[in-house]
């Protein structure tokens, strides 16, 4: 069966898209690549990191982002099976819709959709107070039209300018990770900073290795999950990928394995250099580790990762609800 629609549904799109009516399959791999880790990779690690190892304790962090990003992978496994046979814009909820039932399909389609309309808003609201902080003069909702005005001529103009726009930005946003992760296990190992060697010192906490007990850990994924939301995004992106029999699952591969070690190496990081008992009380805990190092500017810098993450967030965000 799944052969018989993906060829009804693939040449039906082929068809429309030779006439002028279709989407046009202009994504590259690194496109979807990057689509994937730029819509995942945001504020849920940047700053709801240090929240989960304030609950769960330094170890018990690491262990909820494995889980989560293995739970990531199932699911990606699964999507891939389908985005393979059946490459078309609207993802799993044309898949819901064919598979089990249009109430199905059209109850998991809004409630997908209502979810990304959310991140918008509060995305282009986090960005506007970033940038209101440096430019005082001009008003939030002033910088929320700016936003909205860019996002939109993005998405306007053709999906390959959203490509290579969500490629820069995820660009650094990887730069990032990668320098913290350099940084903090260069402090960890004494290289940076003048406290010495810390190793891991602070997973050896005093109440044990889950400090506020076991079910904090059960708490914390809620949290964790969401940190690993946008990975699907590489599905909804497959009605316009290049050859997808052979990107898509090359990249949800890539995509999946590269997510995990940064994630798990950065909160690896952040467990050793940040008490657990402070991780929580902090507005950036990566800029908090790159000022032990002695970077005078590191929260400046947070603030752009940051704030390309939320412009990064709304430009897929706008892309997710255009397609479903």
């Amino acid at each position: 069966m799944i052969q018989e629609v993906h060829l009804v549904k693939y040449l039906d799109n082929e068809n429309s898209e030779n006439n002028g009516h279709g989407l046009k399959r202009s994504l590259k791999s690194r496109h979807m690549l990057m689509i994937s880790i730029g819509g995942t990779i945001g504020t849920g690690l940047f700053i709801g990191a240090g929240q989960v190892i304030h609950e769960a304790g330094p170890l018990g962090a690491v262990l909820a982002f494995i889980f989560g990003g293995v739970v990531m992978y199932l699911a990606l496994l699964c999507l891939a099976e389908l985005a393979v046979a059946i490459p078309v814009a609207g993802s799993f909820q044309v898949y819901a819709n064919t598979f089990i039932s249009p109430a199905v399909g059209f109850t998991v389609g809004w409630m997908y959709w209502i979810t990304w309309v959310i991140c918008i808003a509060s995305n282009f609201t986090a960005s506007a107070i970033i940038t209101h902080t440096w430019f005082p003069a001009i008003p939030v909702w002033e910088w929320c039209f700016i936003f909205i005005v860019f996002t939109g001529v993005i998405n306007s103009i053709s999906v390959k300018i959203y490509g290579e726009m969500e490629f820069w930005f995820a660009g650094i946003k990887i730069v990032a990770i990668i320098a913290f992760i350099v940084s903090g296990v260069g402090l960890m190992l004494g290289y940076f900073g003048h406290e010495g060697a810390i190793g891991f010192e602070n997973f050896s906490t005093h109440s044990g290795v889950f400090p506020n007990g076991y079910l904090s850990l059960y708490f914390t994924l809620i949290t964790v999950v969401f940190s690993f939301q946008g990975a699907e995004l590489v599905g909804i992106a497959s009605g316009e990928c290049e050859n997808p029999e052979k990107n898509i699952p090359r990249v949800i591969k890539g995509v999946v394995f590269r997510i995990i070690i940064f994630y798990v190496l950065a909160i690896v990081v952040l467990g050793a250099t940040i008490p657990y008992q402070q991780a929580g009380v902090l507005d950036s805990p990566f800029a908090y580790v790159f000022s032990r190092i002695g970077i005078p500017v590191a929260k400046i810098m947070m603030s752009v990762v940051v704030l390309t993450s939320a412009l990064s967030a709304s430009n897929s965000a706008l892309y997710v609800c255009s397609r479903m």
